[in-house]
């Protein structure tokens, strides 16, 4: 008798077999579908290992279980642009208070503790519970989300890759956002909704 788990593996390993044939597409002139792909797996996969709003499932997924030490990490051009697209008069102020610590490229990449804590020396008690309220959108892994999946799946046509020219991480630039980095992440996850399925630890309902 076939059992849940059973079903479960093998539905993994097809989701790996379509994550492998995605490199005859990215080397056979369909780049962007290659891509597109690779960024609806990780999505779904996604949902499956966390139980949030999808955003929040994506981002925490890259940065949680992808094996890919940046995605957690914050940017700090990245805080200051998200701070300054709401709408709340109190963000922007926190927002000018970081583009005065970090006032021009090269960005350092920063631990995402690191950084509340030095952002955290120039703001007053509220101003912090602000601030940690929203550092979720200062990660990389939010980058990934807004400027790679959201255009592949809900765009007219999506980026093949994401560059940082000017900025850093220990003093070494950073690794380009491209098929070959989201294809290691999809098969991480995969290695992940495994290991979770065998402990018993996911709900596949």
């Amino acid at each position: 008798m076939t059992s849940k788990l059973d079903y479960i593996r093998d539905h993994l390993d097809g989701v790996k077999a379509s994550a492998e044939f995605l490199d005859k597409l990215n080397q056979n002139g369909r780049k962007q579908e290659a891509m597109t792909l690779c960024l609806v797996y990780i999505d779904r996969l996604a949902q499956r290992l966390y139980k949030g709003k999808p955003g929040s499932n994506f981002r925490n997924a890259l940065i949680n279980c992808s094996q890919d030490p940046l995605m957690g990490l914050v940017h700090p051009l990245q805080a200051i642009r998200a701070l300054l697209k709401t709408n709340n008069t109190d963000w922007h102020k926190i927002a000018g208070t970081i583009s005065g610590i970090y006032t021009t490229p090269p960005y350092e990449l920063i631990e995402l503790a690191n950084f509340e804590a030095v952002i955290a020396k120039h703001l007053n008690p509220t101003d912090v519970a602000h601030l940690k309220q929203q550092s979720w959108r200062f990660t990389m892994a939010q980058i990934a989300y807004e400027w790679m999946r959201n255009d592949a799946i809900h765009g007219y046509g999506n980026r093949l890759e994401l560059e940082f020219a000017e900025t850093t991480y220990k003093g070494a630039p950073i690794p380009t956002l491209n098929f070959q980095r989201f294809k290691t992440c999809l098969l991480a996850l995969i290695d992940e909704a495994l290991r979770r399925s065998v402990a018993n630890e996911m709900d596949w309902s």
